[in-house]
């Protein structure tokens, strides 16, 4: 599994709105995503800064959606909201835990 850690500030007023944006617009499109296995958005209330953390079957599905123009529109979409640009990362899924589960 892979993961997309994408990084950015959003503006102090903006939070709440970015977060239900977050929820009932992203989330929704990206569920449709070949590959889509879930995602996590972390926010720091003090900073603004929010960390969304998605996850995906392989890097050919994940790079896929980028590649349809999917996540250059959420980013796009929500610029309003934001105080910088974002950042992007990649990483591998050594291990996820939910509940009582570990899986490597």
């Amino acid at each position: 599994m892979r993961a997309r850690v994408t990084t950015v500030t959003a503006k102090p007023e903006a939070i709440d709105e970015f977060i239900k944006v977050y929820t009932e617009g992203t989330v929704p499109v990206a569920m449709k995503q070949d590959g889509f296995e879930g995602a996590l958005l972390l926010v720091d209330r003090e900073s603004n800064k929010t960390i969304v953390i998605s996850m995906w079957e392989t890097e050919e599905k994940m790079k896929a959606g980028e590649a349809s123009g999917y996540y250059q529109a959420q980013i796009q979409s929500r610029q309003h909201l934001l105080e910088d640009d974002s950042n992007r990362e990649y990483f591998d899924i050594g291990a996820r835990a939910w509940g009582a589960d570990l899986k490597s």
